[in-house]
């Protein structure tokens, strides 16, 4: 994201050094009092730098050192993203999973893998356990976006080409993470909506929470995940 603000300012910026360009200092017909002076295109640059968002443009323009901050601060993490280091470790999987409301649940164990990446912006999620007999593994990237003030998630996995996102939402209280996206749907050929709830009992325990929706559209859970932390054993 930074990155993306960094090369908008700079185009920016050379746009309005284009037009001092061509409105002064590269028009004859202007007398030396009508043209801007060399030491201006600085300020003419800064004047036309603006961010901007997916529903439009910040109001009123930042100078240069503003920009700097704003584009540190969207680049650091912070307590938002120290929420998510309740996760990062080893851990115990019990899993249990169902495709459809009325089938019976079936049970596996798994593993799974939390490690901050990206110099802790990310937490990496990676899941693997035996589902029906082949290997269920997933990869899955959280986060938190500074300038959109909202958890984000995404995973793939080994059972298929597709992408899933979402975008979550922490309750303290819980404490808890909930997340919210759509899937593909091949049935129909059109998309269904997902959730994916984390709720933190303890320090070393957590359970996961997916639910689909039925073909009427209602939510049931289709996979339940206890976990249990693994702590690495001490070196003598």
């Amino acid at each position: 994201m930074a990155r993306h603000y960094q090369l908008r300012i700079a185009a920016l910026s050379v746009a309005a050094l284009s037009v001092f360009v061509v409105l002064g200092a590269g028009n004859p017909s202007l007398s030396n009092e009508g043209r801007a002076s060399q030491a201006d295109a600085p300020k003419v640059a800064d004047a036309a730098i603006q961010l901007e968002t997916k529903t439009g443009k910040l109001h009123g323009t930042l100078a240069r050192s503003e920009q700097e901050d704003l584009l540190k601060m969207l680049a650091t993490p912070g307590e938002h993203h120290r929420r998510l280091d309740a996760l990062a470790g080893k851990w115990k999987l019990a899993v249990k999973w169902r495709n459809t409301p009325d089938a019976k649940w079936a049970d596996s164990k798994g593993e799974a893998e939390y490690k901050w990446i990206l110099g802790g912006r990310f937490l990496q999620e990676q899941f693997q356990y035996d589902m029906d007999g082949q290997p269920m593994e997933w990869l899955g990237i959280y986060g938190y976006d500074n300038f959109q003030k909202k958890y984000t998630a995404v995973w793939v996995d080994n059972m298929g080409t597709n992408t899933e996102f979402a975008e979550g939402l922490y309750d303290p209280k819980g404490p808890v993470f909930s997340y919210a996206g759509e899937q593909d749907d091949p049935a129909t050929g059109g998309r269904r909506k997902f959730k994916w709830v984390v709720t933190f009992e303890g320090q070393d325990k957590v359970r996961f929470d997916s639910y689909d929706q039925d073909p009427r559209g209602k939510f049931f859970k289709n996979t339940e995940v206890g976990a249990s932390r693994l702590h690495e054993p001490k070196r003598k």
